[in-house]
């Protein structure tokens, strides 16, 4: 199965001593933090070690259990989910589709990529639904292309927004809805016009009314039956948006909303 990476964003705050027990004595420089799309980290240098980047979230108890059937770092996400805390042990780099999309005057979009786009936000609800999980609605700002183990993702944030549902099937249209807006967005964007798949998908989308098991399957099937050469492609992007605009900040996190 085509997979994202775990979700980026988390509940209310990191509890202190969840955060410190995995960091040295010495390592926290207060302010430095990095915001990508709706996501701000705390950065946390270590002496000879992977930089941490924490997130100032925290799970829901309820949401964190299911969480665990997928098992501590599942491919389809980027962190380690402790029950009160998420530090996320290391990632090469991030950017916001959003941030890829403005900067396509310089570095276009490859139409072919929205298949790899569409193929990981699928996998990434198909895997929440299956532990009783709905992510429930996003933005194109809460979808990351993440690179982690020279591997290139895209993802969406927000575990604090997902909600248990019994069973395994959606109980609202909004996954649906958000990820037909996101494409919209995309295929409006997309040169040449002429790459007519995604607007064929979107129109197949629009017919359904949940990303339901069948929904998710059928869907599935309109996706080429590996993307995994795409993915090798997507790396360009992190670049593009390194090398023409990327949001960086010193403030203090605690500022950050």
């Amino acid at each position: 199965m085509a997979g994202g990476f775990r979700p980026l964003q988390l509940l209310q705050k990191v509890r202190e001593d969840k955060t410190l027990s995995n960091t040295d004595a010495g390592d926290d420089i207060p302010g430095l933090h990095r915001k990508i799309g709706n996501v701000t980290y705390r950065i946390v240098p270590r002496r000879n070690k992977p930089i941490r980047f924490v997130l100032k979230k925290e799970v829901a108890t309820a949401v964190a259990k299911k969480l665990a059937g997928l098992g501590p770092v599942n491919t389809l996400f980027t962190l380690e989910v402790f029950e009160n805390a998420s530090i996320i042990p290391s990632f090469a780099d991030a950017a916001s589709l959003e941030e890829i999309l403005e900067v396509r005057a310089g570095w276009p979009f490859q139409p072919e990529h929205s298949q790899a786009l569409a193929a990981d936000i699928l996998a990434g609800i198909s895997s929440l639904h299956s532990v009783g999980l709905q992510r429930n609605g996003f933005e194109v700002s809460d979808i990351l292309l993440v690179g982690r183990n020279n591997t290139y993702f895209f993802q969406i944030t927000g575990i604090e927004n997902c909600t248990c549902i019994s069973g395994h099937e959606p109980t609202n249209s909004e996954e649906l809805d958000s990820l037909v807006r996101a494409l919209k967005y995309v295929g409006e964007r997309l040169e040449p016009p002429r790459f007519t798949w995604i607007h064929e998908f979107v129109r197949y989308l629009e017919r359904k009314r949940t990303l339901d098991s069948t929904s998710l399957e059928e869907a599935t099937r309109r996706l080429p039956s590996s993307v995994d050469q795409l993915h090798r492609e997507l790396e360009m992007y992190i670049h593009a948006v390194r090398i023409l605009g990327t949001t960086m900040g010193g403030s203090s996190i605690g500022d950050a909303r």
